[in-house]
Formats: structure tokens, sequence, C-alpha cells
């Protein structure tokens, strides 16, 4: 009676166990799920803007009679100047920040429009790229204006309430006139905006 009490107790204790194991192992399973919620902007399909080879060519080919126009101009201000004809932004780099700007996007419950890139150029006293020409990029939103009309404008984020709020830069609106601009110098606005990037020349090739 005990050995067949025994084995009674030895199943039992060992079905248990395999149950615990088997909810652990489910449990185990759904935690990437939860950690790593997916991205509210996955692919939809082939990109539908692929630029032919030769005409990406020809586009390279125009800009060039330019660049050297531009490059004679400079060089009354930097004798060495060289224009630049590329700007290469580090591939990780650029997926850390799409990812930053879907998170914020994500808090503030804003589906992101597009992403708007901008020309600069570096001061001439500039470490490494002295007047050079250059990108920075911001996502964008569409937005309403007061006559109903719907654009498409850049945005920064204002965390200084509980609640994140969206504000529009109208600073880097070209179609605004300067004297109607106030500064972002001086603001305390979280920035979406992404620059750097190696530019060519003077950087490689």
């Amino acid at each position: 009676m005990k050995t067949k009490s025994f084995l009674k107790s030895a199943m039992l204790i060992a079905v248990l166990i395999s149950g615990i194991m088997i909810i652990s192992c489910e449990k185990d399973n759904e935690t990437p799920v939860v950690e790593n919620k997916q991205s509210s902007y996955l692919s939809t399909g082939s990109p539908k803007n692929v630029l032919d080879l030769g005409k990406a060519q020809h586009l390279f080919d125009n800009y060039e009679k330019r660049a050297i126009e531009i490059q004679n101009y400079e060089k009354q201000f930097k004798g060495d100047f060289l224009t630049s004809r590329s700007v290469t932004f580090d591939y990780q780099e650029l997926k850390n920040y799409l990812d930053y700007i879907e998170k914020y996007a994500d808090k503030a419950d804003i589906p992101i429009k597009g992403l708007r890139f901008y020309f600069g150029k570096y001061p001439y006293d500039h470490y490494k790229y002295p007047g050079q020409q250059m990108l920075f990029f911001n996502p964008t939103i569409h937005h309403t204006l007061k006559d109903g009309s719907i654009k498409e404008v850049a945005y920064a984020i204002d965390e200084s309430e509980s609640e994140l709020k969206i504000r529009i830069l109208n600073e880097l609106d070209h179609t605004i006139p300067q004297n109607q601009k106030s500064s972002l110098k001086n603001s305390n606005l979280t920035s979406m905006i992404e620059q750097g990037g190696q530019v060519s020349p003077p950087d490689g090739n």
C-alpha cells in the first residue's frame, strides 16, 4: 500500500512540475512580445521612388556644373575650399534616430507623415567642415491651419507639462518672412532634428 501511495504521490508531483514548466515556458515566450513592442511604422511593400541609375548619374552631373560655380565663389573666403558632393550618414545611427522619433510620436499620439531634409552651411570657423554645405532633417506631421487647409510641417516636442505637446517649427519655414520668426536658440523644446554625416569633400571621395 505504501508503495502504491508513494507512486501516486510521485506521479502527482511530476504532473504538477510539468504544468509549472509549461506555464513558465509560455510566459517566457510571451515576454519578448511585451518588452519589444512592434513599431507602428511597418513596411507596406517595396519603395515607390527608387531612382534609375542613369537618371541618378544625370542629376549628379547637373549638380557638378553648379558645384564648380559654388567652389569658385567660396574660394574668395577660403582658398582651398572644395564643394561638397555628398553626405554619408551611419546606417545604425539612422536606425537609432528613427526609433527615437517613433517613440516620441507614440507618446504624443501623433502620426509621422515624413522626413524633411534641410540644407545648411557650417560656419567658416568650424573645426572640421569650414564653410561646407550640410544636411539636417526633422520629422513632419499634417497640421490644420486656421483657414482649414492642411500643411505638412516640422515640429519639436514640448515636455514642460505632464502631457506631451507639439510645437510647430515656423522658424524653419522658408515661406515665413524672417522678421516674423522667433528664435530657437534658447528653446527648452525637445529636438527631433538629426544632423551630422560625413561630408565629402573634404572627407573621403
